[in-house]
């Protein structure tokens, strides 16, 4: 079976995409994370990861 995926739209600038690389927010822990995710949803997230 051979499945066919398209990518419709990101959700984040390529920019963004590099610096949530950068910041390996899979590494967090409960804590941070809980306290990270929000963010996700704020649209000034890229000025907060750059002052980190």
């Amino acid at each position: 079976m051979k499945i066919l995926l398209n990518l419709l739209k990101k959700r984040f600038d390529d920019e963004l995409i590099e610096i949530l690389l950068k910041v390996k927010w899979w590494d967090f822990g409960p804590e941070k994370l809980v306290e990270f995710l929000p963010l996700l949803y704020d649209p000034d997230l890229k000025k907060y990861l750059n002052n980190k």
